[in-house]
C-alpha cells in the first residue's frame, strides 16, 4: 500500500489513458528523470531495496500529479483554489477527459466523492461560480479552442463537448465571446482571434 494521498485521482479518466511530460517541464521533469536514474540504480544494486523503490515511485507519482495539475488549468481558470482542492480538482478532471457527456451538479459531485450540497459549496469557493455555469464556460473555451485548430462541423464540435446541436452551440458561443463560430474560425486562422 502506497501513502500517496487522494490527491492522485486527479489522474483518472484522463484523454487517451497517458500523461506525457515533455524533456523541459521543469521541475517536473528533472524531478522524475532522477527518480528513475536513482530506481534504476537501486535496481542494479544486487540487493533491492524496495522500500526506497516504493518512495521514488510515489516522488514520480506526485510529480505526474503536479504536472497534470499545472496543464489542465493554463490559465483558464480563476484562482489557486481548484488547484489545492483535491475533491473539486478530481471532478474537473473527471469533466476534462469527457467533456461531453451530461455533467450535472450531482455527477461531478459524485466524481468528486462528496455529497452534493458539500461540492456545490466547495466548488462555488473555487471558482466563485456555480458549477453548470463553469462547465458550460469551460465547453466555450474547449469549442474556441477546437474550430482554430480543427475543421471539425458545428455539429461534431456541439456533440463533443456536450452542447446537443450546432445551434444552441452557436447561440452560446456568440453570448460568450461576441462573434459566431465561423467568425472566430476564421479569424483564429488570420491570426486575430
Amino acid at each position: 500500500m502506497s501513502s500517496i494521498d487522494r490527491s492522485a485521482a486527479v489522474l483518472q479518466r484522463l484523454p487517451h489513458g497517458a500523461v506525457i511530460i515533455p524533456a523541459n517541464a521543469d521541475p517536473f521533469a528533472a524531478m522524475i528523470r532522477g527518480c528513475v536514474e536513482l530506481i534504476e540504480l537501486d535496481q542494479a544494486g544486487g540487493g533491492p531495496d524496495s522500500g526506497v523503490s516504493r518512495r521514488l515511485a510515489e516522488v514520480i507519482m506526485l510529480q505526474l500529479v503536479g504536472f497534470v495539475r499545472s496543464q489542465l488549468w493554463q490559465g483558464t481558470l480563476p484562482g489557486n483554489g481548484v488547484l489545492h482542492d483535491e475533491f473539486v480538482l478530481r471532478a474537473m478532471s473527471a469533466f476534462f477527459a469527457r467533456p461531453g457527456d451530461a455533467w450535472t451538479v450531482e455527477t461531478l459531485a459524485v466524481a468528486a466523492g462528496l455529497s452534493r450540497a458539500a461540492f456545490f459549496e466547495r466548488f462555488r469557493k473555487a471558482f466563485n461560480d456555480t458549477p453548470l455555469k463553469t462547465i458550460n464556460r469551460l465547453r466555450l473555451q474547449i469549442a474556441a479552442d477546437m474550430l482554430g485548430r480543427s475543421n471539425a462541423s458545428l455539429s461534431d464540435i456541439a456533440q463533443e463537448i456536450g452542447f446537443g446541436s450546432a445551434p444552441a452551440l452557436v447561440r452560446a458561443f456568440a453570448r460568450q465571446f461576441g462573434k459566431t463560430p465561423g467568425q472566430w474560425r476564421m479569424q483564429s486562422r488570420n491570426g486575430a482571434a
